[in-house]
């Protein structure tokens, strides 16, 4: 286990404690004993944990419940506090998306996590026809694909979040580029940063685009090999 993912665990463990009563936690499995204060407040935990099951002992569970007792504005789950959820979220961002944010592991995740859709972008932007082409994914795909492009603000993707890559011409010069928006908002590309126009920090240059993603994008068969030969190492 390395030291991102230990210290990872260590947090986990760590928030848990301070809402025992939630995790189905007792003082038997620790010295500290930090129940929920009331009666009613362990019967609510209790339905809580029948609903959710086995996931009842995951911090992803609570977050995902909580944000869903957000979207339908309904009562957060007990002992919750907006403090609590902030501190939650970012929990489930390093467990989900730690490796696509980490220099040890962010080559190998992004090929294997992001390449495949990558090698789509790189097939429009390269010679694509269709004016638009959309895709539907899940919070899991957004996080991944922001944090490979260098553009993650290590925030859980909201629901119904949005991810636009655009192709822009210079029409004096013919210069080509690539802009990212995220929920329609211009987002820098860090590894972009340098090469970008003076004033237009979001607009990355099509070839620098191609050129720093193209590490991330495994053939067909590289990928077939490389996904084989990390079932291997598990």
């Amino acid at each position: 286990i390395n030291a991102e993912y230990a210290q990872l665990l260590d947090d986990q463990d760590a928030f848990k404690w301070r809402l025992p009563t939630l995790f189905g936690l007792s003082p038997d499995d620790s010295e500290a004993d930090q129940s929920l204060p009331g009666d009613s407040a362990s019967a609510d935990a209790a339905g809580v944990r029948s609903v959710l099951g086995s996931r009842s002992k995951s911090t992803h569970a609570v977050f995902d419940e909580s944000c869903v007792r957000q979207a339908h504005e309904v009562e957060a789950l007990p002992g919750m506090t907006p403090e609590l959820v902030d501190a939650v979220s970012d929990l489930s961002v390093r467990e989900w998306f730690g490796p696509y944010m980490n220099d040890r592991n962010r080559r190998e995740a992004c090929r294997l996590g992001v390449g495949p859709f990558l090698r789509e972008w790189h097939g429009q932007l390269h010679d694509g026809r269709e004016r638009a082409v959309f895709f539907s994914g899940h919070d899991t795909s957004i996080g991944p694909l922001l944090a490979c492009l260098g553009a993650f603000e290590r925030k859980w993707p909201k629901y119904a979040a949005t991810v636009a890559l655009e192709k822009l011409v210079d029409k004096s010069s013919g210069e080509q580029f690539v802009q990212l928006r995220s929920n329609g908002v211009p987002r820098v590309m860090q590894e972009c940063a340098q090469q970008a126009p003076a004033g237009l920090p979001t607009l990355c240059p099509l070839p620098r685009f191609l050129e720093f993603t193209k590490d991330m994008v495994p053939t067909k068969e590289e990928f077939s090999h490389e996904c084989k030969m990390k079932g291997k190492q598990q």
